[in-house]
């Protein structure tokens, strides 16, 4: 897959309950979005909860948390929803 070039140009990314229905390859792939909020934007997923450790490793593995990407992102807010069923995460880029 060609790497996106659209650096800073969204105010938002949404990806509500996809991450876990994407294979490995398209995880990573997927990884590119996490670089196109704007300063001051955000990335908010949401994952089922017992999904969450491995979406945690995925975003280690993308550099996200943990990694290349850690001092563009912030985690703003992590919340259980749906009788603690799943999770939101909303990660603002600095």
């Amino acid at each position: 897959m060609e790497t996106l070039r659209v650096d800073g140009q969204f105010n938002a990314i949404t990806m509500l309950a996809v991450i876990e229905h994407l294979d490995d390859a398209a995880q990573r792939r997927a990884g590119q979005l996490f670089t196109m909020p704007r300063p001051g934007g955000r990335v908010v997923f949401t994952v089922p909860e017992p999904a969450v450790d491995p979406i945690n490793r995925l975003l280690v593995r993308l550099g996200i948390f943990g990694g290349i990407r850690a001092e563009r992102l912030q985690l703003e807010c992590r919340e259980r929803f749906q009788l603690g069923v799943n999770d939101l995460f909303v990660l603002r880029r600095r």
